[in-house]
């Protein structure tokens, strides 16, 4: 009996042994699969972090670009402004000056119109001035009806016969 105790001890020991290796074998490869899954997550951990930190650098550009975008806008805002404010002050100044023309114009129109008013007046004039110019040419070369009434002496007779015999 003690043999057949040993030998079941034995035989008991050889199997826990073995139920202890494939526990242990079980065990390891547990854990080197666990090693891979870790593995495997730090590295899709490291590509996200990368991931992140790109998004968050294009976002940054973008930011930033956003703002230097802002700061032309602004800029663009201040000269549409001023060219407004000129455009104001250019539309007044062309308003005046239209209404200076205007003015002009009819200044103008009431000028020539006087010259022609003048100058009819003037032609009118002449006219008569040059109708009373050929009469006293010919007063001149008639005889004078003063020399009929004046006393006839030497000098007087010389005068009237002259002024008859002058052409």
């Amino acid at each position: 009996m003690k043999l057949s105790c040993v030998c079941f001890t034995f035989t008991l020991i050889s199997f826990l042994t073995m139920a202890m290796s494939v526990i242990i074998f079980g065990q390891m490869e547990k854990l080197a699969h666990l090693a891979l899954e870790i593995k495997a997550a730090e590295q899709n951990i490291r590509a996200k972090e990368y991931d992140t930190k790109e998004k968050l650098f294009v976002l940054q550009l973008r930011e930033g670009n956003v703002n230097v975008v802002k700061g032309n806008v602004e800029k663009a805002q201040k000269i549409v402004e001023e060219l407004s404010v000129n455009n104001q002050k250019w539309e007044k100044e062309n308003q005046e000056c239209q209404q200076t023309q205007k003015d002009l114009a009819t200044a103008l129109e009431q000028a020539q119109q006087e010259k022609t008013t003048l100058e009819g007046d003037f032609m009118s004039l002449a006219t008569q001035w040059q109708e009373e110019i050929n009469k006293l040419k010919q007063d001149l070369k008639m005889p004078s009806p003063v020399c009929a009434f004046v006393m006839k002496n030497a000098d007087t007779e010389k005068l009237c016969s002259e002024q008859q015999h002058s052409p």
